[in-house]
C-alpha cells in the first residue's frame, strides 16, 4: 500500500489527478479514502496558490514580464480545475472565463509559447475548436515548442472538426503521438490501421 501511495505522490500533476480519479472507483476502502483525501489536498493547494498569486499581482512596481507570468499561472490553475474536473460543474463556466481572461492578459504583456498553448487548451475545453486550431497551427509553424507538447491537442481538434484526414496525416508524420493518447483514442487509431498496421 505504501508503495502505491508513494508512487502517486511522486507523479506529475498531469498524471496524478487522473490516477487519483481512477482510484476513487477502487473496491478497496483504504485506497478510495486516500484518493479522496489526496484530491482534497490538491484542491486546497490550488486555491491557496491562486490566492497567493492574486496577492502578488496586487503589489505595485511589478515588471510587465512578472505580471505576465502571474496572469499565466492564474489561468493555468483555473484550467487545471476544469480540465481535471476538480471544480463543481456549476463553476465550470466561471472558471473557463477566468482562465481565458487571465491568459489573454498574460499574452498582452508578454507573448510566450506556453501561454499560447494554454490559450488553445482553454478554447478546446470551451469547444471552440476553430479558435484552438489557429493557435496550435501557429505554434507548429513557429516551432517555438516541441511538437510533443501539443500533438495530442492538435489531434483532438482535427478529430472534433471531422478532419480525419489531418488526424491520419498527423499520426503518419508524428508516430510518437500514439504514446500520448488515451485508451479510447488509441483504439480508434488501431482500427484505422487495420490488420496490416497501415493507416487506411
Amino acid at each position: 500500500m505504501e508503495t502505491i501511495l508513494s508512487y502517486l505522490l511522486n507523479l506529475e500533476s498531469s498524471q496524478i489527478i487522473p490516477a487519483l480519479k481512477k482510484a476513487l472507483a477502487y473496491s478497496e476502502d483504504t485506497i478510495r479514502l486516500y484518493a479522496f483525501g489526496a484530491i482534497s489536498r490538491i484542491e486546497k493547494n490550488l486555491n491557496q496558490t491562486l490566492h497567493a498569486l492574486r496577492e502578488r499581482l496586487s503589489q505595485e512596481r511589478l515588471l510587465p514580464e512578472e505580471k505576465a507570468y502571474l496572469y499565466y499561472q492564474i489561468a493555468l490553475i483555473y484550467y487545471t480545475f476544469v480540465h481535471y474536473k476538480l471544480a463543481d460543474p456549476e463553476f465550470r463556466g466561471y472558471m473557463l472565463k477566468e482562465a481565458l481572461e487571465n491568459v489573454k492578459k498574460s499574452l498582452e504583456m508578454k507573448s510566450t509559447p506556453e501561454a499560447k498553448l494554454l490559450l488553445a487548451k482553454i478554447h478546446i475545453e470551451m469547444k471552440q475548436f476553430d479558435e484552438a486550431l489557429i493557435h496550435l497551427e501557429s505554434l507548429m509553424e513557429s516551432k517555438e515548442l516541441n511538437p510533443v507538447s501539443y500533438l495530442m491537442q492538435l489531434a483532438e481538434v482535427y478529430y472534433e472538426r471531422g478532419d480525419y484526414k489531418m488526424v491520419k496525416r498527423l499520426i503518419r508524420e508524428h508516430p510518437e503521438i500514439e504514446l500520448l493518447l488515451d485508451v479510447e483514442a488509441n483504439f480508434i487509431i488501431r482500427f484505422w490501421r487495420g490488420k496490416n498496421g497501415n493507416l487506411r
